[in-house]
């Protein structure tokens, strides 16, 4: 048998908001930058793309000084590159300046991620694969989520769902249906029903 649990989830909406801030970016990239995570073909999508005018921070540590280097290099001035990991107190100030959180992932290395749980849990409207959570959420109607097949979806979502406000009481109804409590009861109740 197999049986589905969301992902736990904790409630950070408070962090938010401490951080009123103006929106600066369109899309947030966050987390630890590695190479299956798709951010250095998103960004050379948009070197490719000019006319896909969006601006882009990224916030994390490089897996290597190699891939430092390669996105140094190749940034273009509408992306910018904060080289270091960030406090979840930063991170809410990151999130709130931004329209969306971005994982241009691959939809064939990943089903769910710990950074999409961690967004939400700040109030984040998000873009991620058309796969897995990030598909399933798309159902959710609490919460702002919308996916991409390919780079070329994500400037039309910018364009047309960027001004779409999130529900606070909605995000904060999901984060409190889905914590570690409510994570806890559920698994219990399908180790006692088999």
């Amino acid at each position: 048998k197999v049986h589905f649990l969301h992902h736990p989830t904790k409630d950070k909406l408070d962090y938010i908001s401490n951080h009123p801030f103006p929106k600066s970016y369109d899309l947030l990239i966050w987390g630890a930058i590695v190479q299956y995570k798709g951010i250095t073909e998103f960004i050379d999508y948009l070197s490719q793309h000019p006319e896909e005018k969006m601006n882009v921070c990224i916030v994390g540590k490089c897996a290597s000084k190699d891939l430092f280097n390669k996105l140094s290099q190749t940034l273009p001035s509408n992306i910018t590159l904060i080289h270091k990991r960030a406090s979840f107190e930063e991170l809410a100030g990151y999130i709130s300046q931004s329209h969306f959180v971005l994982m241009p992932y691959y939809s064939r290395s990943i089903l769910s991620s710990g950074i999409l749980m961690d967004s939400l849990s700040f109030g984040a409207k998000i873009i991620g694969p058309h796969t897995g959570s990030f598909k399933d959420y798309t159902q959710e109607p609490l919460l702002k989520v919308y996916t991409f097949q390919d780079f070329g979806d994500i400037y039309p979502i910018v364009k047309q769902k960027k001004d779409i406000p999130i529900s606070i009481e909605d995000y904060r109804n999901f984060l409190r249906n889905n914590n570690w409590t409510a994570f806890a009861q559920s698994f219990t109740r399908l180790l006692t029903s088999e």
